[in-house]
């Protein structure tokens, strides 16, 4: 008992003297234990600039740092390097997956997702948390799930499938299951069990409407999937679910199907439905069904005030028209002055498709219209539009040259380059040309051979392309091929990098080089931090457009390059003048060209930032590019959810006010100018 009694008073004391020791010297500055992203450090603004090098070295030499906002940004940047710059690290990344921080395991998994090795697919699953109730760490397994989706095998794919112990509460969890099996989708790889969840997923409203919303995508972009023995459930969830982001996708799958009651479904509910989202899709959907079960609903949409339904409606008779009604869309088209322009040039360009060969008179006062048209406007958008009205008639391809030679305007340089591909193209070429198919496909040939050497960026590049296919292998036209690398060497990079690279893919074909080496843009325009201190971290920026204005707000501390980009952009007017050139209805809107055709750059070329953000909603503003780390002044708005952008596209802003706008916006809307708060 003495002994024991000494012991513990030795141990008294022994904590006295540390107390006392500790007290004298002066308190340590204690370090700090959370990710806090903050760009005006000059610290994390070094890592920043590392990866905005490329330097895929340098940044792994941080992975262990006791900073832990540090070690976090230098593991988050393998997801924008790109796969041949990441790859030589996997397995350093992998071991980042055993950090106790789920910041950083976090960051690891992401990564591993977007280099999409399977090396790291047993990694990735050993990662996973089975208890996620400790440290919170259901946010990492959403983020494990969808990076073995984007790298996993098809062994995988079934066994994340299978489990069935998820609760609809358990909504982190759920996301990550269906994001995987939606990831997986992407890359081609389906299996019954996953589809079977997925439909699951998207007609059950007791599971989260984001994970309904992710099931409803992967049926969306997966076409070949059996879907027969889910109708009944896709039908009931297409007319009960409340939300229109799910059944604006449901409703073209239901087209797909081909099913008579989905047809009356879909034709019941158009009169009904509010949004217009909606109402397109359903458009969309009616094209796979009997024309003339259709017809009358979608005559009714031409008239329709908004653009995008009556665009659509147009657009179906453009693609599932027939002969007997040819004169109905010349018709339209010529005398209707209440259908926007858009509406009458493609019933035009229907009737242009349609018409029987037998009516020669009336397809040639109908080609003088459109010529004329042509001649007595100066508005680009309209010359575009009769161009493509034209193009509808393959024998008018001369027309189509004649009209726009000699013209310097680059959207009707690269359009009259893209109508001839069309042309060229046609799946029905040979039957339709005839005997004289060898010699269209010769005076076509030579036409583009004419663009790659216009010096034209965007004639350059959709020439390019059309070159560049194996299937209409026109190398036979071409004694040599020269000029495609007399065109390459004349380009002025990084600014017209998307040119360079289509002339790449023709001459590889030609040559016969079997795997051809991509251009990546060399570093060419650092960071100016200053601007992002300028700047701050919640700017808004003002688009203010002949349809009204547009707020966004700039999320510079998840893509501070892409912001500070945009931020000096609109501070120095580039954007007022310029026009939004593409349109998609239920997609983007997208605007920023100096050229106005979506070949347009300046002289400078960005870094690609993907970063753990989703185009889950309506609003979410991204930057264009023509491939990793070739974006510049281009951006795009999304009218709706588009998951299969996650991860492709910097995401770098959000609309706050303006969505109206964002829908009202037609190609051709100008930004007339950009103010600026902060």
């Amino acid at each position: 008992m003495r002994k024991s009694f000494f012991r513990h008073l030795l141990s008294a004391l022994a904590c006295f003297l540390v107390l006392i020791l500790v007290g004298c010297f002066p308190e340590q500055e204690q370090k700090e234990s959370r990710v806090v992203v903050d760009f005006s450090n000059p610290a994390q603004q070094k890592i920043y600039n590392f990866q905005d090098r490329l330097l895929a070295d340098s940044l792994s030499n941080y992975f262990q740092h006791e900073d832990p906002t540090i070690q976090f940004l230098s593991t988050l940047s393998f997801a924008s390097l790109g796969k041949e710059n990441a790859l030589p690290h996997i397995n350093e990344l992998i071991k980042q997956l055993d950090d106790e921080r789920i910041e950083i395991r976090s960051a690891a998994a992401y990564a591993l997702g977007q280099i999409g090795d399977n090396r790291a697919e047993q990694a990735l699953i050993k990662s996973f948390e089975r208890d996620d109730s400790l440290n919170n760490a259901a946010s990492v397994n959403r983020t494990i799930l969808e990076a073995v989706g984007k790298c996993g095998r098809i062994e995988n794919l079934k066994a994340m499938a299978s489990v069935s112990t998820y609760n609809p509460t358990d909504t982190l969890l759920l996301e990550g299951q269906a994001l995987g099996i939606y990831r997986f989708g992407l890359r081609g790889i389906t299996d019954k069990i996953g589809t079977d969840l997925m439909v699951k997923f998207v007609s059950d409203k007791s599971y989260p409407v984001s994970v309904q919303l992710i099931g409803a995508h992967y049926l969306f972009y997966n076409r070949s999937l059996d879907l027969e023995p889910h109708l009944s459930r896709l039908l009931d969830a297409f007319q009960d679910n409340e939300d229109p982001r799910i059944r604006m996708v449901l409703a073209v799958v239901l087209g797909r199907s081909k099913s008579i009651v989905a047809m009356q479904i879909l034709l019941s509910q158009y009169p009904r439905e509010q949004d217009y989202r909606v109402k397109c899709n359903i458009i969309r959907a009616l094209g796979n069904f009997d024309y003339r079960e259709v017809e009358a609903t979608i005559s009714s949409a031409l008239g329709n005030n908004n653009y995008h339904i009556a665009n659509t409606a147009a657009g179906f008779f453009l693609e599932n028209g027939i002969a007997r009604d040819a004169r109905n869309y010349l018709q339209k088209g010529l005398s209707d002055s209440t259908l926007l322009e858009d509406v009458r040039f493609k019933l035009l360009g229907a009737a242009n498709k349609y018409l029987p060969i037998s009516m020669e008179g009336t397809r040639g006062r109908l080609v003088r219209t459109l010529e004329s048209t042509y001649n007595n406007t100066n508005d680009i958008e309209t010359r575009s539009k009769v161009l493509e009205s034209l193009s509808e008639f393959g024998w008018y391809y001369r027309i189509i040259y004649n009209l726009t030679e000699g013209t310097s305007e680059p959207l009707i340089l690269s359009k009259v380059t893209q109508l001839l591909g069309k042309i060229i193209s046609r799946k029905d070429f040979d039957s339709f040309f005839g005997l004289s198919k060898r010699r269209v496909r010769r005076e076509i040939a030579e036409m583009l051979r004419e663009a790659i050497e216009s010096k034209d960026p965007g004639a350059i590049s959709e020439a390019a392309k059309i070159l560049a296919s194996p299937e209409l292998d026109l190398k036979e036209y071409f004694e040599y091929y020269t000029f495609l690398s007399v065109a390459q060497v004349q380009l002025t990079l990084p600014k017209e990098t998307e040119a360079y690279n289509d002339l790449q893919s023709a001459i590889d074909l030609f040559s016969g080089v079997s795997k051809p080496l991509k251009l990546i843009p060399k570093f060419n325009h650092p960071i100016n931090w200053d601007i992002y201190n300028e700047m701050g971290t919640n700017c808004k920026v003002t688009l203010n457009t002949d349809k009204g204005k547009i707020t966004i707000l700039l999320d510079a501390l998840k893509a501070p390059g892409s912001s500070i980009n945009f931020f000096q952009l609109a501070k120095t007017g580039f954007f007022d003048g310029k026009r939004f050139h593409r349109v998609v209805s239920n997609f983007v809107i997208q605007g920023g060209c100096p050229r106005g055709d979506g070949y347009g750059s300046l002289d400078y070329t960005i870094r690609s930032e993907l970063i753990p953000s989703y185009y889950d909603q309506g609003g979410m503003v991204g930057m264009a590019s023509a491939g990793p780390h070739t974006e510049g002044t281009q951006f795009f708005i999304t009218h709706a959810p588009t998951p299969n952008l996650d991860g492709k596209y910097t995401l770098f802003a959000k609309v706050i006010e303006g969505m109206d706008v964002i829908h009202a916006v037609q190609p051709g809307t100008i930004i007339k100018s950009v103010s600026i708060s902060n």
